[in-house]
């Protein structure tokens, strides 16, 4: 709420959720549904507005499979690997695969 000067004066102000005077000036709900909300602030009352609540939904973290593998030209089961890890992949999507190809030295593959 802002005064005629145009301050912040909400700290200051009783907010008022469908008529009935909160503590503060947070509200929470777990609530669906459209609120009618004003403020009071030294006898000055603002307009009334309405505000609709909305059911929060959370992220449902699932465990995923993180399948490496690492291989080069030089890797006579690097064509087969990687059709398997391909194959995979392709059946289950909790599957995430991770391939690196090297052309001549193994060590930097690791």
């Amino acid at each position: 709420m802002r005064d005629q000067n145009g301050n912040d004066i909400t700290a200051s102000s009783v907010i008022y959720i469908d008529g009935i005077a909160i503590t503060g000036n947070v509200f929470t709900t777990s609530t669906a549904k459209t609120f009618l909300v004003k403020a009071v602030a030294g006898g000055i009352e603002s307009g009334m507005i309405s505000v609709m609540a909305k059911p929060h939904t959370t992220n449902r973290f699932s465990r995923k499979i993180i399948l490496e593998e690492f291989a080069g030209t030089w890797c006579g089961f690097c064509p087969e690997t990687t059709r398997q890890v391909d194959s995979l992949a392709a059946t289950d999507n909790k599957i995430i695969p991770i391939q690196v190809h090297n052309g001549e030295s193994a060590g930097l593959c690791f």
